[in-house]
């Protein structure tokens, strides 16, 4: 299998199904002041996407100050695989360490691995940091 990275590429003898990638990149983009933080993991077995979202934002919740979420919306991604992945996305906003913190949240599974896509700032979100958020959903391509 080839595991593709920005920096490269290299050759891994197992293949793809014997890897679980529990990765997590972190991308900033200073003009902007925000980043963008790509996690995957594997969920627990017999796990639904649903509900893994519920124990995560239960979680936040009791973590963190002034926590707020808008309802989860589906979202369609364009992927190569059949069936399409379930997949949601929201915002919340929070206070960390006296900082106010703004997100943009991707969650999306398919056969118990998980991706999500976090794009944060310390300020609200205006209509240009929207639609970059929406433009890297949009050019999203899974396998």
């Amino acid at each position: 299998m080839q595991y593709h990275m920005l920096e490269g590429v290299f050759t891994l003898a197992e293949e793809k199904e014997q890897i679980q990638d529990e990765s997590l990149n972190i991308l900033k983009f200073p003009a902007r002041q925000s980043a963008l933080v790509i996690t995957r993991a594997v969920l627990p077995d017999g796990q639904s996407l649903d509900a893994y979202y519920q124990q995560q934002i239960a979680k936040l919740s009791d973590n963190l100050h002034h926590f707020q979420i808008d309802e989860k919306q589906p979202v369609t991604l364009a992927a190569t695989a059949q069936p399409a992945r379930q997949s949601y996305q929201t915002r919340c906003q929070f206070e960390q360490k006296g900082q106010p913190m703004h997100q943009c949240l991707l969650f999306s599974e398919m056969g118990g691995k998980l991706l999500s896509l976090t794009y944060s700032q310390t300020r609200a979100f205006s209509k240009s940091d929207l639609a970059h958020w929406q433009a890297i959903i949009d050019s999203l391509q899974l396998d």
